[in-house]
């Protein structure tokens, strides 16, 4: 029995301690000009104004809506006939949220406003998503291609000049054979939508982008694009369709660059 004490005694002696391990996070920085403040952070001479009950019925339709909502819907909702009184709630709820370093704003594009998290937290709001917890996401991240976003450049600098590009002109900016395969993963995605036929021959379809689009692109109207240098179209038999301003291949990746 001795000699086993001893055995034991002198294996656990020899034994290494185990040394603590290192716990790799796997969340995001926060970032740290974007902290929450807490309330005694604030002056106490400064006063924010209060949330009135029209504030109030805004940010409940704005926190429960998937898609934007103009001012006149919000108030018709609201049962406000002066639509200056939404858009200046609007601002005074953009006001407090900056002031409390809230995680929200209300943007306005594609012709509404929508409650929004701000850029800060995208990453945070990644790692929810693919870990599952939000279900039923009708919007997940849009991921496209460089020939893909290309051709949805061409549509939308065409379409922002209203005037609607055809297959063949796409073809003829972009210097590729074919883009069907591309237009139709840009239709499964509403990114883009068939605006009716050209009255040339054949009478080709004709691509404008959709209200989607300028949600996933944060845009108001086409206005707010980045500009772009337009080039010379090509002849007008050698497309198929009538001439117009036609887009460089070079053009939009200088754009998409800068942008």
């Amino acid at each position: 029995m001795s000699s086993e004490r001893r055995k034991t005694g002198t294996f656990r002696t020899r034994t290494p301690h185990p040394q603590p391990q290192k716990t790799v996070s796997f969340l995001p920085r926060r970032p740290e000009e974007f902290r929450l403040s807490s309330p005694s952070a604030f002056p106490p001479e400064v006063s924010l104004p209060e949330r009135s009950e029209l504030m109030q019925t805004l940010e409940a339709l704005l926190f429960i809506t998937r898609e934007p909502l103009s001012s006149r819907r919000l108030a018709q909702f609201a049962q406000i006939e002066d639509l200056s009184e939404i858009h200046d709630a609007i601002r005074t709820l953009n006001h407090l949220y900056d002031a409390g370093h809230s995680a929200f704003r209300i943007l306005e594009f594609a012709r509404g406003f929508q409650l929004r998290t701000r850029p800060q937290f995208t990453p945070w709001l990644r790692l929810l998503c693919r870990q599952g917890g939000v279900e039923n996401q009708e919007n997940p991240e849009i991921r496209l291609s460089p020939p893909a976003m290309e051709t949805l450049a061409i549509i939308a600098y065409r379409d922002a000049a209203d005037t609607p590009a055809t297959r063949a002109e796409i073809e003829a900016i972009r210097g590729v054979q074919s883009c069907i395969e591309i237009l139709r993963q840009l239709l499964g995605k509403d990114l883009i939508r068939i605006a009716g036929r050209s009255s040339e021959l054949g009478r080709p379809r004709l691509y404008r982008t959709t209200k989607k689009f300028l949600e996933v692109f944060g845009l108001k109207t086409l206005r707010q694009l980045p500009k772009i240098e337009f080039e010379s179209a090509p002849p007008a038999e050698s497309v198929g369709t009538s001439p117009g301003p036609a887009v460089s291949s070079s053009s939009i990746k200088k754009s998409s660059q800068n942008s």
